[in-house]
C-alpha cells in the first residue's frame, strides 16, 4: 500500500462525538475524476492505461477513530500484489514513503542549516537593520521557521503512516477477492 496525500487528524466536535461511529472504516473509491483528484493525472493515466494492472490496484479511503475525540483520514493506493505495487514505485519513485522521509529531511536541514548561519551571523538582529527593513527580516525569520516546523510535521505524518500501514494492510485480502 502507498499512502496518497497528507494524513489528517481531526478532531470530533464534542456535539458530534455521541453521533459519531466509532469504528475503524475503509472504502474504496470508484468516483475516477476522485481517484485523478488525489493520485493525480500522470499516475492515473500510467494506471490506466498498462496493460496487466487492469482491475489490479484500488484508491481506498479509511478513517482510523482514536479515543477519545480525534480520526485519522488516509488515502491509500493499493495493489493485488507486491510486484505491482514494486513496477508502480519504479515507474514513480517519487511515490515511496522513504524517498519522501529522506527528500523531506534533506530540505528540513538545509533549510535549519541556513536560518543557524543566519543566526550566527547576525543576520536577524534586528537591532543592526535600519527601521524599514526590520519587518522584512523578522518575516524573513518566521517563514523560515515555520517552514521548519512545516517540514517536521510531514517527516511526523510519514513516520505515523507507517503504522497505519500495518493496521490497514488486512485490506489486501478483502479487496481482491
Amino acid at each position: 500500500m502507498i499512502a496518497f496525500g497528507r494524513r489528517k487528524v481531526l478532531n470530533i466536535p464534542y456535539f458530534a462525538i455521541e453521533k459519531s461511529d466509532k469504528s475503524s472504516q475503509a472504502r474504496a473509491v470508484t468516483d475516477l475524476a476522485q481517484i485523478r483528484e488525489v493520485i493525480g493525472g500522470h499516475q492515473y493515466r500510467w494506471l490506466s492505461t498498462t496493460p496487466d494492472l487492469h482491475n489490479a490496484w484500488r484508491l481506498i479511503e479509511t478513517r482510523t477513530y482514536v479515543p477519545l475525540k480525534s480520526a485519522v483520514y488516509s488515502n491509500w493506493l493499493l495493489f493485488s500484489d507486491d510486484y505491482l505495487q514494486r513496477r508502480f514505485l519504479e515507474q514513480f519513485p517519487n511515490m515511496s514513503r522513504a524517498h519522501r522521509i529522506i527528500r523531506l529531511s534533506t530540505k528540513l536541514e538545509q533549510l535549519r542549516t541556513s536560518l543557524q548561519k543566519g543566526l550566527l551571523a547576525g543576520g536577524y538582529d534586528l537591532s543592526k537593520r535600519a527601521p524599514e527593513s526590520r519587518v522584512n527580516v523578522a518575516q524573513s525569520y518566521v517563514k523560515k521557521a515555520t517552514t521548519i516546523s512545516e517540514l517536521q510535521n510531514a517527516i511526523d505524518a510519514l513516520t505515523a503512516q507507517e503504522h497505519d500501514l500495518r493496521q490497514w494492510h488486512h485490506l489486501t485480502l478483502a479487496m481482491f477477492p
